[in-house]
């Protein structure tokens, strides 16, 4: 089969489209949404999601601390809120992440919220279970995605959350503002999958040197857990050993657990960032114990670098491309280990069997 023949590759590939259109198509409802938090005069901002929504919700929260300074992000999975529901007070706004939307503790979430009062706004699929009524605005990103391996819907929740992030900032940041800044991030979106040959070809190149059997992906601020949704991705498509870290948690222990002949080692690193130099310093020391290194990195010389050099963005937003390179070691890793990345294992039956057991 070619790569375009799955629909994880194909939803890989209609992310840079996406991140500009989720947001042109939401921009009434995320206006009336902003707007609403603002007369509340909100101060937390409850971002609730389960796997890759979870994720999302707290990459969101660097977005609301840089662009809605005045509003404090508090993310938390839909499971913690339900079942450890935190003080929710007068004028809070819950966001709740969920693509499907027929999830339970999602749907509870919501519930919840509007049962103590708080203004609710759902990012969700396009034709998910959610409608008027579960929550007081709701923000629509892509169709369904057919492989379980969620890709864009990831990305256009992250630009729908953007653009409510700046839309409720105190400068008011204006539509064109949102728009340049969404229209710069799909531009290094696109380098990213225009060259994504490259990281198929080095991405063999260490396979073909001996198996990979486990992968660590680390990086810093946002890009910690840009880190976790690259593991997720992996041990979703390749069924791998797959671990995503903030760098000087990975440095303080799990490391060592590591095996520098098995193992790949995949340090996100984001020009100048608070995270870069330690970062480098790991890069350094793995390479020179023997390790096998794919690096994503907006700076060429950087070992293994994965990402086509000139890109300038902030840090903030850097998601939006780091975890495309991971997206496409998830896909690629199948291909060479031989499993589907769009199956989510629902042909073995002993996952079938626990698939029928727990209802997501």
């Amino acid at each position: 089969m070619s790569e375009t023949e799955f629909h994880m590759m194909r939803a890989i590939l209609s992310q840079p489209a996406a991140v500009r259109e989720a947001p042109e198509r939401n921009r009434d409802v995320i206006a009336a949404a902003a707007e609403s938090a603002l007369s509340k005069a909100s101060k937390n901002i409850y971002l609730i999601g389960t796997g890759t929504s979870l994720h999302a919700a707290e990459i969101a929260s660097y977005f609301f601390s840089t662009f809605a300074p005045g509003i404090n992000p508090l993310p938390i999975s839909s499971y913690e809120f339900v079942n450890y529901t935190p003080p929710i007070r007068d004028g809070d706004l819950s966001v709740v992440i969920s693509h499907r939307g027929y999830k339970r503790y999602s749907r509870k979430s919501l519930q919840i919220s509007r049962e103590h009062g708080l203004q609710t706004v759902a990012v969700t699929g396009l034709n998910s279970s959610l409608s008027e009524g579960d929550a007081d605005f709701i923000l629509s990103t892509v169709e369904q995605e057919v492989s379980s391996a969620h890709t864009v819907s990831f990305t256009s929740a992250l630009s729908v959350l953007l653009s409510l992030s700046m839309s409720m900032s105190p400068d008011r940041h204006s539509a064109g503002e949102v728009r340049s800044l969404l229209r710069k991030i799909a531009e290094s979106m696109e380098r990213i999958v225009e060259a994504r040959s490259a990281v198929s070809s080095r991405l063999s190149e260490l396979y073909g040197q001996k198996e990979i059997t486990r992968v660590w992906i680390s990086g810093g601020g946002p890009d910690r857990i840009t880190a976790k949704e690259g593991a997720l991705k992996l041990q979703e498509t390749s069924y791998i050993d797959a671990y995503g870290f903030e760098i000087e948690q990975l440095i303080h222990g799990p490391v060592r657990a590591s095996s520098l002949a098995n193992d790949m080692f995949v340090p996100i690193i984001w020009g100048n960032g608070g995270h870069a130099e330690r970062s480098r310093e790991f890069c350094g020391a793995i390479a020179h114990a023997g390790g096998r290194i794919l690096t994503v990195s907006d700076t060429p010389s950087d070992t293994g670098n994965l990402v086509p050099c000139g890109l300038t963005l902030n840090e903030t937003v850097s998601p939006f491309v780091t975890v495309l390179p991971l997206q496409l070691i998830a896909f690629y890793l199948a291909m060479l280990r031989g499993t589907d990345p769009d199956s989510f294992r629902s042909g073995d039956p002993a996952f079938a069997r626990i698939d029928a057991e727990l209802k997501l």
